[in-house]
């Protein structure tokens, strides 16, 4: 199942929001298949060591990592890397963040590719309500998000 909502909240189909720095010159996306999670594993290191564990920096690492597993299918090593950017986003900003509600789809969106709607949908529902909070409902990544869940 491929699943893209507008604006990058879901970014399954993408690559990863930002790549780490050596990769920053590069301009055209790279295959999935053939990326490498050596330097997103790196960059997640030296954040951890820069910042702490608990950083936003550290969480937005962690997502870009998640990202590249899940494009890749690798959906046991990235469930636990956007649980950890969730909880550090949800610690540093509050509930309601937009962070938050980008990593909520990601997540839900990485178990509804799994066909565990029981667990993605209660997600896609919060990020939902988060965005259309923030963003009004007319907002093309609240018609997105709307319209997965109404697609699932």
């Amino acid at each position: 199942r491929q699943a893209a909502v507008a604006g990058g909240a879901v970014r399954s189909e993408s690559t990863p929001t930002r790549q780490p720095q050596q990769h920053q010159q590069q301009q055209q996306p790279i295959g999935l298949d053939t990326e490498d999670p050596a330097p997103f594993q790196a960059e997640l290191a030296g954040r951890e060591r820069q910042y702490g564990p608990n950083h936003p920096a550290v969480a937005e690492s962690c997502s870009n990592l998640a990202i590249l597993y899940n494009q890749r299918g690798d959906y046991v090593a990235a469930q636990p890397l956007y649980e950890r950017a969730l909880a550090i986003y949800e610690g540093t900003y509050g509930p309601h963040h937009e962070e938050v509600a980008h990593t909520l789809t990601d997540l839900a969106v990485l178990h509804l590719e799994q066909g565990d709607d029981a667990v993605g949908r209660p997600l896609l529902e919060r990020a939902l309500a988060i965005q259309e909070a923030a963003l009004g409902p007319d907002h093309p990544d609240v018609v997105a998000i709307r319209d997965v869940l109404n697609s699932e």
